[in-house]
């Protein structure tokens, strides 16, 4: 399982070191496929990091929901809160101030609720409507903008004319393989699709090869591992009896192709709200808002979840590396660099994590 490593963290546990890789093979493995296992969970002792680099990229006072990484590493877009605008700056080795706009408009298909890159100059959009459509549109050079009515694919579940907007709290989401070439989509309740991709061409979506979940889960986020592993971080969608302590995510990684469940752990964290893996060091990310009723109270952030054993079992540290302000989406470059939306998408930033130990 090539790069599908939650990095170790030694000093929450001797036994743990950054040979994630093998111990989640081992965990994969060992592993009844389709039973569920909650084994223990701890955070990690360790203080957040004092050297993490953070600087800010764009402000914008609209705002964004989310983030997407061209496969070269050189462009981020980021989809604007009302859906109906595309911005992309430079980042990686040439970030610069630039920002410009390159998809805007209504789509017949209703606002964007989700990005990401197919191609260097193509990226999908998930609209938000009850028919589960996808648009594909190619960026223009500059300065030119592309009209996102007039789409380069329209890819549908059904047929059905799209209808009232999705609720602002849809768990919908589209997340595309580091390999280009497949693309999952999250939707309520409880359902994942995949599409193939042939260059810039998507495939039909459907539920083959994808894991089947049970009722009453809601996915939180979704990511592809180096190894080309889906990775669903899941909560209970049923409301916590009043008094008491927020229920943790769960994290689950499904094999491609199959589909089948790989393993499931607890990550001793809530709320999580978007996650990424960083590919150089298999790393797994993701950001969480902050809760005040857990024990001990969790704040909001950025963490990397690092494989460890705990009395002999396999078991997640969350390692809290930096808190952030409101955080909605983070995704990776090619560079080990994140970027981050923060203070409710009004702002982008840069986060340059420590280097891992060996």
């Amino acid at each position: 399982m090539r790069g599908s490593r939650l990095m170790a963290c030694r000093r929450a546990d001797p036994q743990a070191g950054p040979a994630g890789l093998a111990l989640l093979a081992v965990i994969a493995c060992g592993m009844v496929l389709g039973a569920s296992w909650d084994p223990p969970c701890a955070w990690a002792d360790e203080p957040p990091a004092a050297d993490v680099a953070i600087r800010s990229l764009l402000d914008e006072p609209g705002g964004l929901i989310d983030l997407a990484v061209s496969p070269n590493g050189q462009r981020l877009y980021g989809l604007s809160t009302d859906g109906e605008t595309v911005v992309s700056l430079a980042c990686g080795r040439n970030a610069s101030a630039e920002v410009r706009t390159v998809i805007e408009g209504e789509s017949a298909d209703g606002p964007g609720r989700s990005i990401g890159c197919i191609d260097s100059s193509v990226v999908a959009i998930l609209r938000d409507t009850p028919a589960t459509v996808i648009t594909t549109h190619r960026i223009p050079p500059p300065p030119e903008a592309a009209v996102a009515s007039s789409p380069l694919q329209r890819v549908a579940l059904d047929d059905a004319p799209p209808t009232a907007a999705a609720s602002a709290t849809s768990t919908a989401g589209l997340t595309v393989s580091h390999t280009r070439n497949w693309l999952a989509v999250t939707t309520p309740p409880a359902a994942v699709l995949r599409a193939a991709i042939a260059g810039v061409r998507l495939g039909s979506l459907s539920p083959r090869n994808c894991p089947e979940l049970a009722a009453g889960v809601d996915v939180r986020a979704a990511a592809v591992s180096p190894a080309d592993e889906l990775v669903l971080v899941t909560a209970s969608s049923e409301t916590a009896s009043a008094g008491q302590p927020p229920s943790t995510n769960s994290l689950s990684m499904y094999a491609t192709p199959g589909g089948w469940e790989l393993l499931r752990l607890d990550t001793g964290l809530s709320d999580v709200r978007d996650a990424c893996f960083t590919t150089a060091s298999g790393s797994l990310w993701v950001i969480t808002g902050g809760v005040a009723s857990a024990d001990p109270p969790q704040p909001s952030g950025l963490w990397r979840l690092d494989a460890a054993l705990h009395n002999r079992r396999q078991a997640i540290n969350a390692v809290l590396v930096t808190a952030l302000e409101a955080p909605l989406a983070v995704t990776a470059g090619s560079d080990e660099v994140l970027y981050a939306l923060v203070e409710d998408g009004r702002r982008v930033v840069e986060i340059r994590p420590p280097a891992a130990h060996d």
